[in-house]
């Protein structure tokens, strides 16, 4: 019994310990005003029972720990040190509410105590989430060319997707190939090759927004997940961003295009990721029929077998140029 109660043991710890992590991701990822929604809510519900008649006999300042572990874990740094100063002055006055004027030796001890106890804590965590965020980024990134790798695009992308279908966003999911690639890595070496995956990874990122996501997902290949505002602006963003790239990549005088499948995807479609960037390969390869150097534009469409062709046809491609 007892040794069937220790091997359970670290299974509960363990999916305790995941679903901290999980929310503690959450947190970061939520919006800015929900975060500061969430840390003021702290604040002043700890603040209405601290000074409530009702509990007087309870000290809840113990718990503002709380709000400012949670500053400290969401906000940018500067804000979650003057939420922490903040912090220390009401506790600070509401002694004073609380107790009068104390002597000024145990005013300036206590102050020195509270500052030193919440400036401990706000250190901890600032430097555990400036670690944490290091560390995602290194194992979320491929090193090659500094944009996510195959696993955190697709996590990325994923969450976009949910995220747009929440507020009625139309999506544009489009998978990139480099013509030419395996020839150039032949003829000039790997890298040569390198160097122009770094230069079409810079190019890209410098038209995407920060709310974007661009990933290598293989070697050659690059996934991209943008909102846009309606098909139409898709479609036009879709020639538009191939038009700039293609551009980018004939000044560096090498002989390397890209093709490029770019999938609309409406809110009301309800697919997951994976069948979709599937759709949107699908018209990579049909881009690549066409000659290379081409981007072929589909709107996705709802229902069970929501292929890409009726899309495709109505799209046709976009040469370059």
């Amino acid at each position: 019994m007892t040794s069937d109660r220790g091997d359970r043991a670290p299974g509960k710890l363990d999916a305790a310990i995941d679903a901290f992590e999980a929310a503690a991701l959450w947190l970061i990822r939520c919006e800015s005003w929900q975060k500061w929604i969430m840390v003021v809510g702290a604040i002043a519900v700890l603040t209405t029972f601290d000074l409530s008649a009702a509990t007087e006999s309870v000290n809840f300042r113990a718990l503002y720990i709380i709000p400012v572990a949670l500053a400290c874990w969401t906000l940018q740094p500067v804000h979650a040190v003057t939420v922490t100063t903040g912090i220390v002055a009401l506790l600070f006055f509401q002694a004073q509410l609380s107790y009068g004027t104390p002597l000024f030796l145990e005013l300036v001890a206590s102050a020195v105590a509270r500052t030193l106890a919440y400036s401990t804590v706000a250190a901890f965590v600032l430097s555990f989430r400036r670690l944490y965020d290091r560390t995602l980024a290194s194992a979320r990134q491929d090193q090659m060319t500094g944009v996510l790798n195959k696993s955190a695009f697709g996590q990325e992308a994923a969450f976009l997707l949910s995220r747009g279908r929440a507020s009625r966003t139309t999506m544009l999911l489009a998978v990139l190939d480099l013509d030419g690639f395996k020839q150039l890595n032949d003829a000039r070496g790997h890298a040569a090759g390198d160097a122009v995956l770094r230069d079409f990874s810079v190019n890209l990122m410098g038209e995407i927004r920060r709310s974007d996501r661009i990933g290598r997902i293989g070697g050659d290949e690059f996934g991209l997940a943008l909102q846009v505002g309606s098909e139409r602006e898709a479609r036009q963003l879709a020639r538009d961003l191939h038009a700039r790239v293609s551009e980018a990549l004939a000044a560096t005088g090498r002989p390397v295009t890209f093709s490029m499948g770019a999938l609309i995807v409406p809110p009301h479609v309800a697919s997951a990721f994976e069948p979709l960037m599937e759709e949107a390969d699908q018209l990579l390869y049909a881009a690549k029929r066409q000659g290379r150097n081409t981007v072929v534009v589909a709107a996705a469409a709802a229902g069970p077998k929501h292929g890409a062709a009726a899309g495709r046809t109505a799209a046709g491609a976009a040469p370059a140029g």
